[in-house]
């Protein structure tokens, strides 16, 4: 599965045909069904949709359309899922549902179709994020809803962000090994994340964008296993599968999100907005 660039795109036209060229986690079911933090993060984002019951959503980036399923029960007309690769179109969409391949950054809808969106883990694979925000805001109803999961703390784009950290770790690493004739590690990066910011950046990038932010918390609050590493992943699933162990999450969690500093962590951060 390709999980890292072979060259960084510098263009909306170098982005699309890598992934529509591409085989990634998110085209496979199995695969993605598997991830705790995907199971995490989907439930949530239905718990939102579930309250909201809108009309009419769109989800930007649903991949495989393992979420737009879980929306389609919430959505009283239709439920629209868009991708720019067709890969994951695989399987048949509820009754009320339906699948368009397009991009994220020129959506091919009416202005003020939707009435809920959904745009998550797709943000930061993008040349311009802002460019994608307005498109997703000239398409929304007034004062519709944006709900939006972006890289936290434990996943390592806001400590690369922040710090800058990983970035120079690698390339002390490749240094060592460009001495040992090896060739080097991520050449073009560590992910396929073109957009690295702390939730506090997100935040401000939604903002600019002319959205009001009317909720936010962490969400999976575990540090990052890399789809790469088959083995950790089998793990970690493993885990969180435990009875034991999703008993300590269901109690704790709830109480941690509304501390400090337990509600700073988490692999991703969801935001929920308001078209204003």
């Amino acid at each position: 599965m390709a999980l890292h660039f072979d060259h960084v795109p510098t263009s909306e036209g170098e982005l699309r045909e890598f992934y529509r060229s591409g085989d990634f986690p998110w085209h496979d079911r199995e695969t993605y069904a598997s991830d705790p933090l995907v199971r995490e993060k989907d439930e949530l984002l239905e718990a939102e949709i579930e309250k909201l019951r809108p009309e009419k959503l769109l989800d930007v980036g649903c991949g495989c359309g393992l979420f737009l399923e879980r929306a389609a029960r919430h959505a009283a007309r239709l439920a629209v899922g868009l991708d720019v690769s067709e890969k994951g179109f695989r399987a048949a969409p509820p009754a009320n549902a339906r699948f368009v391949a397009a991009g994220a950054s020129a959506l091919p809808f009416k202005n003020e179709s939707f009435d809920c969106v959904v745009c998550s883990e797709v943000l930061e694979h993008l040349v311009s994020p802002q460019t994608a925000l307005l498109e997703i805001r000239r398409i929304m109803t007034p004062n519709a809803t944006l709900v939006v999961t972006v890289p936290n703390l434990f996943c390592w784009d806001s400590i690369e962000a922040k710090t800058g950290l990983v970035g120079r770790a690698l390339g002390i690493a490749n240094s060592v090994r460009r001495a040992m004739k090896l060739p080097p590690l991520f050449p073009a990066g560590y992910s396929t994340h073109l957009t690295k910011k702390t939730p506090g950046g997100w935040r401000k990038t939604l903002t600019g964008s002319g959205f009001s932010v009317a909720a936010e918390l962490p969400v999976y609050v575990f540090p990052y296993v890399p789809y790469s590493l088959k083995t950790l992943k089998k793990w970690e699933s493993a885990l969180w599968k435990n009875r034991a162990v999703r008993k300590i999450r269901e109690t704790a969690q709830p109480l941690a999100r509304r501390r400090l500093p337990f509600r700073l962590p988490g692999q991703l951060h969801l935001f929920v907005c308001k078209n204003e």
